[in-house]
């Protein structure tokens, strides 16, 4: 396992500011003491936070060298994690205003290079090889988004940069990193976040952000101070359903990389996370009421044009006649490649019953 002296004499002063050291060192410990990982989990877990190290280095190298844009207009789309978020981001994608980062480009932004050169296809051809190795440790790894080196990803992947991502507690049981994750500012995390935006974008003409993440639900303060621009999409789903489905997607997830995982603890941690995140969208919601709009999950599936054309009017997005020609058909395309997947859960597999979920995440 990894060292944070390991982690000071290989970097050294490249990681910029010193904002990391507190939950790397609070992760490496958690790690250690408390994941119980196997090989593959600690061999994964060990590259995954040097590769992020690493590109955070480079884009601090980068970011002192160019100052930091704020982009004009960005949109945030969140909820309980499986609510149907990734569908509506999906849908909002299909608007060529809108701009959303790559996987390709989160996993592997440096070096810099110009697209369709050789050394991009290279890029590109690793990524493809990262994202074949992850299927095969993670074969559920479909079941949680759709997901593809070219498709746009969710900031979950991009948070590593500044050390706190809900992306390990995916990974292992690592109940004090949790905790300490429940509790931080995310504010450095999105100056990073806006760094990596710049860094993507650095050689195009401006567009409307559209970014992605349950996770937004709790940070929408950090993100409104760092994003002046920020808009906020949340979709609401029955809370019994998408904390049972994330409770069996973490454990899915964790049985890769772990020689024992508890379904137990992965129901308590997720829903006492997932109450306080939405205790804190609530307060946000509450002070700043024009900047949140609210779609259910019900009416987005029966009718996502009607929901995507009520979202256009509430934000005063310019509408384009042919963008409802390519939802309607990518609608029919999704239900059509969706009717097969089954992902088959329950709240008593993780210690969980409706009533108590319902009466603590139904706000």
């Amino acid at each position: 396992m990894l060292e944070i002296k390991d982690i000071n004499l290989k970097f050294g002063d490249s990681l910029g500011e010193e904002d990391y050291i507190e939950p790397l060192t609070i992760l490496l410990d958690s790690l250690k003491k408390e994941a119980n990982l196997n090989l593959y989990g600690r061999l994964g877990v060990k590259y995954q936070i040097t590769h992020q190290l690493r590109m955070r280095s480079s884009l601090y190298a980068y970011s002192k060298k160019n100052i930091s844009i704020d982009p004009k207009e960005t949109l945030f789309v969140t909820g309980l994690p499986r609510s149907g978020t990734t569908f509506l981001f999906h849908l909002l994608g299909l608007d060529e205003n809108h701009r959303s980062p790559l996987f390709w480009e989160i996993r592997n932004p440096f070096p810099e290079v110009n697209k369709d050169t050789f050394k991009w296809k290279n890029k590109l051809r690793r990524t493809k090889l990262e994202f074949k190795v992850m299927k095969k440790v993670i074969p559920e790894i479909d079941l949680l988004h759709e997901m593809g080196p070219e498709l746009p990803e969710e900031c979950l992947l991009i948070h590593p940069l500044s050390v706190r991502s809900l992306s390990y507690i995916y990974m292992a049981n690592i109940p004090t990193y949790g905790e300490y994750l429940k509790e931080s500012d995310f504010k450095s995390a999105f100056l990073w976040h806006k760094r990596f935006i710049n860094f993507i974008s650095r050689n195009e003409e401006e567009r409307r952000w559209l970014f992605k993440d349950p996770n937004h639900l709790r940070h929408m303060k950090e993100i409104s101070e760092c994003y002046r621009s920020a808009k906020f999409l949340r979709v609401k789903r029955d809370p019994k359903e998408s904390l049972a489905s994330i409770c069996s997607l973490t454990y899915k997830v964790r049985k890769s990389f772990s020689n024992e995982v508890s379904k137990d603890q992965i129901g308590n941690f997720m829903l006492g996370y997932w109450e306080d995140a939405l205790i804190k969208y609530h307060q946000f919601k509450q002070e700043n009421p024009n900047r949140v709009y609210e779609v259910n999950f019900e009416d987005l599936i029966k009718d996502p044009v009607s929901i995507i054309e009520s979202i256009y009017k509430e934000f005063n997005f310019e509408w384009d006649s042919n963008l409802k020609n390519k939802l309607v058909k990518e609608v029919k395309d999704h239900i059509e490649s969706n009717n097969a997947k089954k992902h088959i859960y329950s709240l008593n597999d993780f210690g969980l019953n409706e009533e108590e979920v319902e009466k603590r995440l139904s706000i």
